[in-house]
């Protein structure tokens, strides 16, 4: 079987469980395969942004537009981003938004940049209440 753990191949025998270390760039992975084709990494220095909000009822498609078309390319080009996630319930207007960082100073330097600001600003029509944001260590990713 061949998997893919951020960008890295591996190839494990299918009955196995089987677990490699390797380094992919300056990051140490852990790699584990378990029954049922389930696939853990286990990063050492990555770290999620966690923004949490509260955006008004029927606001969703234009806050998807955003966030494709202006908050993606920004991210894309922002030292250390490695990746993110929108999340939303189109019913409630509940909304989270997930980015890892390949270190805490990466993931802080868009507050001291003052890139964080404004993309939240792009999104002040939008929201019933100032987002709140948490900036955690990534310990285990399935």
């Amino acid at each position: 079987m061949l998997l893919n753990c951020n960008s890295a191949l591996y190839l494990f025998n299918e009955n196995a469980v089987q677990s490699v270390t390797h380094y992919i760039g300056l990051f140490l992975a852990r790699i584990q395969l378990i029954p049922k084709r389930i696939l853990i990494c286990e990063w050492s220095n990555v770290y999620a942004r966690i923004i949490t909000s509260q955006l008004k009822i029927g606001t969703l498609p234009e806050a998807t537009s955003i966030w494709r078309q202006s908050i993606v390319p920004s991210l894309e080009n922002t030292k250390g981003f490695q990746g993110g996630y929108m999340t939303s319930d189109p019913n409630t207007g509940k909304g989270m938004v997930v980015t890892l960082w390949a270190t805490q100073a990466d993931a802080s330097a868009m507050d001291s940049s003052g890139q964080y600001q404004q993309s939240i600003a792009q999104f002040a029509n939008l929201l019933e209440s100032a987002p709140n944001l948490e900036l955690l260590e990534v310990t285990v990713q399935v």
